[in-house]
């Protein structure tokens, strides 16, 4: 089932389920439950053996999953090459579950986006993309009716932890635990290279999240009043601005990626688009060759 919005495509997946009703009216409802296409391969398994991979970039070893078996994914495919090399090593198990783990490892991305392709996107991606800026005061190129926030520390994290070749291995702000207590994020398992690489990715989690401040979570879109196809074609991971104007201030812009987006059509409130935030992961640190300019620490 695929389908579209303004002509522009907002999701592609398999029927599961089909319900027939009636509203109190008497209006006959035919409700159709779908989902993408990460349920069939979340069903994947690797060889009773494992398989093994060689030391690789994020992207390849993506790529060299996939090619383990034809089967497993027959749709298109969009993967970036890695910022991160994975060292080498044998994957048993749920291949959707190992394939996050790349993902998670490489701080990127992976996900089937809105017209079917599956896709792994890295942790440097936003920086060749340009912001959709959405305001509330009519200066970006999508004006959005509401906005949600979420508390400065809902998100907070002052320690990190990983897990590689079964050492579990750690990093903490001091600053941050001094101010804030022990707030913990654990990451699982890396398929990094060495301990240091690992103990470096753990910082860079700590870099966006030991600092809390109060954020957008979310803004929605009525198509209604204006159709926007710049809305509706957004991916997870885009880059975006959010501008808003708290009641006696200036203006305050917020920089984060997309996290989800979401569509509700429904009888006399119409089409809204709902747009879920991420801070943004790259804006605690400085990134050379590129205009990324964040504070606190090298790009890893």
């Amino acid at each position: 089932m695929k389908i579209y919005g303004d002509d522009i495509q907002v999701f592609e997946g398999k029927v599961d389920d089909i319900s027939l009703g009636y509203s109190p009216d008497g209006v006959a409802i035919v409700t159709l439950t779908a989902t993408d296409g990460f349920e069939s391969f979340s069903l994947a398994e690797f060889p009773a053996g494992g398989t093994a991979f060689s030391q690789e970039d994020s992207g390849s070893r993506v790529s060299s999953v996939l090619g383990v078996n034809s089967s497993w994914w027959t749709g298109g495919t969009a993967v970036s090459s890695g910022d991160s090399t994975l060292a080498a090593g044998t994957a048993t198990g749920n291949v959707l579950q190992y394939l996050n783990t790349v993902s998670r490892s490489e701080a990127g991305a992976f996900f089937v986006s809105r017209d079917g392709v599956l896709t792994f996107r890295n942790r440097y991606y936003e920086v060749g993309g340009t912001a959709l800026v959405m305001a509330d005061d009519g200066s970006g190129d999508v004006a959005y009716q509401v906005l949600s926030r979420v508390s400065a520390a809902e998100d907070l994290r002052t320690v990190a932890v990983a897990e590689r070749d079964g050492t579990t291995l750690s990093q903490e702000s001091t600053v941050g635990v001094l101010r804030f207590g022990v707030r913990t994020v654990d990451l699982g398992e890396m398929l990094l290279l060495s301990d240091e690489i690992v103990e470096q990715r753990l910082r860079f989690e700590l870099n966006r999240r030991d600092t809390p401040y109060p954020t957008v979570s979310e803004v929605q879109v009525s198509q209604q009043r204006q159709a926007s196809t710049a809305t509706i074609g957004l991916e997870l991971g885009d880059p975006v601005e959010v501008v808003f104007t708290p009641p006696g201030v200036s203006s305050v812009t917020e920089q984060g990626v997309v996290g989800a987006v979401g569509h509700t059509f429904s009888v006399g409130a119409g089409w809204r688009t709902t747009v879920r935030f991420e801070k943004d992961p790259l804006g605690a640190v400085f990134v050379l060759g590129t205009s990324t300019l964040g504070v606190g620490s090298l790009g890893w």
